[in-house]
Order: structure tokens, then sequence, then C-alpha cells
């Protein structure tokens, strides 16, 4: 007798019975996203009236890549599953005191946070909701990140003889699409720029800024300059302002030390990055504020990072 059932269609090599499912061999080197693809630049200089740059700065992007060794797919070995999510996390820091080892103490605290959010801090997907329990988790874990780099610029700072006095302003931008979270201590800044609207996600903890709270708006302009919160400085402890945000596309965030927030108004920051969007680069931007705050007299170090999302 003739068998007239149809052969059955055997199973693909990769173990994957569904045509509908991706396969590790379609994963492999794939680098694309759901969200929108930011370009950040940042950029720093010494000014006109310093000796050293004491200023820090760090763009990175973090995602999650799978290297396989050796498997019964049809994938060559060593190639790369790379997930279509992104992180990205960005610091800016102004090392503080007349000490001349105070850039030291910027670069410390960022290479400690930067440690901190690849080895410690969770992993959050993009484009989803996770829970209360998650996000405080995550939160947490931020401010843990920056408590972990004052203690260890403290004992960087005993190691190295360098007293006490040594400290650093640290503000971290940690976007998870479409999430913001910043961390802040001391007086560097961020700025989230929608539409025309410029808003400033920190404060700075300034004497300035902490007179003007208690209803003394009009102070002398050298509390400006002194702080009441920092990494290192001094202080054993230190308190970490978390602000959350959700972006849009088209939203442009910027950090700066303030070097820049104090030479160049609002007003005038607000003006250049509304550049972005008619076709000016983030690097470019950040040469020319920059520029402007040397114009201004470039009376410090000036730091300043741009990302178009």
């Amino acid at each position: 007798m003739t068998d007239d059932r149809p052969t059955p269609t055997p199973p693909p090599r990769d173990g994957f019975s569904d045509p509908t499912l991706r396969t590790l061999r379609e994963h492999s080197g794939t680098t694309e996203m759901d969200a929108p693809e930011p370009v950040i630049a940042g950029q720093t200089d010494i000014g006109l009236q310093r000796e050293r740059n004491q200023d820090q700065y760090l763009v990175t992007e973090l995602d999650r890549t799978l290297r396989i060794v050796g498997s019964s797919f049809e994938v060559p070995d060593g190639s790369s599953v790379v997930s279509r999510e992104r992180n990205y996390l960005l610091a800016v820091a102004d090392g503080i005191g007349s000490h001349s080892r105070s850039e030291l103490a910027s670069a410390v605290a960022i290479d400690a946070l930067a440690y901190h959010a690849l080895s410690i801090l969770p992993w959050l997907p993009n484009n989803t909701r996770p829970s209360q329990e998650v996000l405080e988790s995550f939160s947490q874990g931020l401010r843990d990140a920056v408590v972990d780099a004052q203690n260890h610029l403290r004992k960087v700072a005993a190691r190295k003889g360098l007293g006490e006095s040594v400290g650093t302003t640290l503000t971290v931008a940690y976007v998870v699409w479409p999430a913001l979270y910043m961390v802040h201590v001391g007086d560097s800044r961020g700025y989230l720029m929608r539409g025309d609207t410029l808003q400033r996600l920190t404060r700075d903890h300034t004497m300035a800024e902490a007179l003007k709270e208690r209803g003394f708006p009009d102070t002398h302009p050298r509390f400006g300059h002194i702080l009441t919160n920092a990494i290192g400085g001094g202080d054993a402890d230190v308190s970490v302002d978390l602000t959350a945000a959700e972006l849009e596309p088209g939203d442009i965030l910027m950090m700066c030390s303030d070097g820049l927030s104090g030479q160049v108004s609002e007003e005038v920051i607000a003006a250049k990055l509304a550049e972005l969007r008619q076709g000016r680069a983030p690097q470019e931007l950040c040469q020319e504020l920059i520029q402007l705050a040397n114009d201004a007299g470039g009376d410090d170090n000036c730091t300043v990072v741009i990302g178009r999302f």
C-alpha cells in the first residue's frame, strides 16, 4: 500500500519549531532598538583662570551581551547575541577645595560609580513598567552607588595622604528608556529641555540655596560657592538627591559643572540647546557653550554633557 500521509517537516536544527520565534542565529549581532537611539557628547575645559582641570565627565552605554562559546545551534562559536535594550549612564564631577589633587577626587568618584553601575545595579529593560518594589530597589541602588563613591574616595584620600578636605560634586543621569533617574550631590547641575522649556532637575547644595529656602533670597555671591554637601570634603556622611522623570522623543538632557552655570545664563543655554533641532551636533554645542563660559571670564573649569533623545 502507498502511504499518502504527508511527510512531517523536521524541526529546525536550532530547536525552534515556531517560525515566528526569533532564533539565536537571527539575534546574533543584533543592535536594533525599540527606543530612540540618543546622540550624546561631552567636553571639559580648564578655563582661563585655573592651573588644573578638576572636572571629570563620563558617558557610557550599557548593554547585555551573550557570547556563544559552543552550541548545537547554527551559530558560529564566538558569535555574540546582543540585547536590543540599552541603558545609559552619564556623570559630571567637579573636584573641590584648594588641594592640588582635587582632580583625583572627581576621577575616583566617577570610577567608583561606574563600577557600581556595571557590577551591582539591577538591569532594567527598556519600555517596561517595573513593579514598585523593583523601582524602589533600583533607586536605592543608585543612592548606594553614591555612598560607595563617598566611602571609596575617603579610603583613597587616606591611603595617599591627601587629607580630609579633598572632595567633589557628583551629578549622575541613568537612562532606561523612557525613564530618567538622576542622583546628585553638590552644585553641578542637570537640566531637561522639552520643547522650548528648560527645566533644572537638580538643586544646588550651597549656602546660598539653603538661605533662599529659608526665605533669604538676597545673599552675598560668595555663599554660592560654599557647598553644604559633597562627596568627601571632610564629612563622613553624604546626602543624595534623587529625581525621576519620564523622557519623550526629542527631549534634550544637559549636565554641567558650575563653570558653565556660573558664567552663562539659563536663557542663553536654552537658546543654544534649541539649535539641536536645527541639525546641530551635541559635540558642537558642548564646545560653543564652553566658549561662552570662557568669553564671560572663564573663572572656573567647565564641563558640559549633552544628550538628544
